[in-house]
C-alpha cells in the first residue's frame, strides 16, 4: 500500500474522529406506500444472472416486492465490485440501486433526496429505502466528466455554467426544505482544518520539495464555517449527469452536509477532470460568486474561493499521488469508464497549474505559486 501522505478520507468525511449526527427517525414513507418487510407471496422465479447471482436474486426480489413488476436484468455500473447497479424491469422501467454499508450516510442520502426532489431540485427521485438498500431514479444522459473530457473551451464553459446553476438551485431548494440545520456539520473541527492546510507541506516533504510557510491561523479563520449551509460537498463532475437539454443533475449524496456554499463551487471547478483555463475559470467566478457568497462581500467570497480552491487542488493531488505511488500512470479511458480518480500526468499537472493560478490571486497563499509550478515539473519524473 502507498505511504504517500493523503488526508482525503478525512477531508471528504468532513470530520476527524468526532461522530457526526445523521437523521435517526422512522423509515421514510415513499410515495404514500411504506416499505414492507413481509415475505413475498409470489412464486420464486428461476433467473440466470451474468454475475453475483445470490446478490442479484435478493435485490430483484426486494425491488419486486416493494416497487412491483418483474425485474429482468441487473447491470453493475463501473464493475461488479461497485456498490451501485442498474435495475431493469420487464416493463422497461429502470432504476439505480445502491448498497450502503455506512448506515448513517445511507439514511442521510435517502432523507436528502426525499426532501429535495419535491422542491424541484435537480436530483434523482427516491423510490425505496430500507436502511441499507437505496433505489432511486436512473438519470438519463452522460456524466459531466465524460462531457468535459472532449469539450472545447466554449463547450466547457457552458457545461460548467450549467453545473453551477444547478448547484445554486439545489442550495435554494435545500433552504426551502429546511435542510441547512438538518444535515451534519462538515469541516468545523480545528484539527480537520489544520490538517487540510498541512497537506501542502506533507506533500512537499514526500516529494522533497519543501513548501513555503503559510499563515495557518489566518487561513484557518477564513475557512471556519461560521454560517453553515447545505452543500453537496462531493460536487465533482463524476457525480453529475448532463441530459440532452444540457441540464445538470446531481447524484451520490452520502457525503453532503452543512458548510460554506462556496465549497460546492470549489469542488466543481478544482477537480482534475475539469480542463484548466484561467480565463474561463475567472469568468465563471465573476458570474457565480454572488450566487454562492451567501451574504458575504464579493471580496471575502473571492478570497475564500481562492484559498479553498488551492487547498482542494492539493488534496486531490495528494490522493492521485497516493494512488499512483510505485505504479504507472493510469489509462484515461478506464478512468472515465469507472469514474476513478484521475491518476494521469496531465490531470495531476492540471491541478498544479490551477492551484498556481488561483494562489497568485490571494496574498495568503501566493507563495505557493512557484512551488506548485515546481511540483508540476517534478511529476514528469515519477
Amino acid at each position: 500500500m502507498s505511504d504517500f501522505p493523503t488526508h482525503f478520507g478525512m477531508y471528504i468525511a468532513g470530520h476527524d474522529e468526532t461522530p457526526v449526527q445523521y437523521w435517526s427517525d422512522a423509515t421514510i414513507p415513499l410515495n404514500g406506500r411504506p416499505p414492507t418487510n413481509q415475505p413475498s407471496s409470489s412464486p420464486a422465479r428461476v433467473r440466470s444472472w451474468q454475475s453475483r447471482p445470490y446478490f442479484c436474486d435478493t435485490l430483484a426480489r426486494l425491488c419486486e416486492d416493494n416497487l412491483g413488476g418483474v425485474v429482468v436484468q441487473i447491470e453493475f455500473l463501473g464493475g461488479e465490485e461497485r456498490s451501485a447497479c442498474r435495475v431493469i424491469w420487464e416493463s422497461g422501467r429502470v432504476a439505480i440501486a445502491s448498497f450502503r454499508t455506512e448506515h448513517g450516510c445511507a439514511r442521510l442520502e435517502a432523507q436528502v433526496l426525499h426532501h429535495l426532489h419535491p422542491q424541484a431540485a435537480p436530483v434523482p427521485e427516491l423510490f425505496y429505502f430500507n436502511g441499507i438498500v437505496l433505489v432511486q431514479e436512473s438519470l438519463q444522459g452522460d456524466s459531466l466528466s465524460h462531457r468535459l473530457a472532449t469539450a472545447d473551451r466554449p463547450t466547457c464553459e457552458t457545461l460548467l455554467s450549467a453545473a453551477l446553476s444547478s448547484l445554486v438551485a439545489i442550495h435554494q431548494a435545500a433552504e426551502r426544505a429546511g435542510l441547512d440545520q438538518a444535515v451534519p456539520l462538515l469541516g468545523a473541527e480545528q484539527y480537520w482544518i489544520q490538517r487540510h492546510i498541512r497537506q501542502v507541506h506533507k506533500m512537499g516533504e514526500a516529494l522533497k520539495i519543501p513548501a513555503p510557510p503559510l499563515s495557518t491561523q489566518d487561513i484557518h479563520d477564513i475557512l471556519l464555517p461560521l454560517k453553515p449551509r447545505f452543500v453537496k460537498w462531493d460536487a465533482r463532475p463524476g457525480n453529475a449527469m448532463v441530459n440532452t437539454a444540457g441540464q445538470v443533475y446531481w447524484f451520490d449524496w452520502e457525503n453532503c452536509g452543512a458548510r460554506n456554499r462556496l465549497d460546492d463551487l470549489v469542488w466543481l471547478l478544482c477537480d482534475e477532470s475539469v480542463p484548466f483555463c484561467a480565463e474561463t475559470e475567472q469568468a465563471l467566478l465573476a458570474e457565480y460568486l454572488p450566487q454562492f457568497a451567501d451574504g458575504a462581500s464579493l471580496e471575502a467570497a473571492y478570497r475564500y474561493a481562492c484559498i479553498a480552491g488551492v487547498l482542494h487542488c492539493a488534496a486531490r493531488l495528494g490522493l492521485i499521488l497516493y494512488k499512483k505511488e510505485g505504479d504507472e500512470w493510469w489509462d484515461m479511458q478506464e478512468i472515465l469508464a469507472h469514474d476513478y480518480i484521475g491518476v494521469t500526468l496531465p490531470q495531476a499537472q492540471r491541478l498544479c497549474y490551477r492551484a498556481a493560478d488561483w494562489a497568485q490571486r490571494e496574498s495568503l497563499v501566493a507563495a505557493l505559486t512557484p512551488w506548485f509550478m515546481q511540483v508540476a515539473k517534478h511529476l514528469e519524473t515519477l
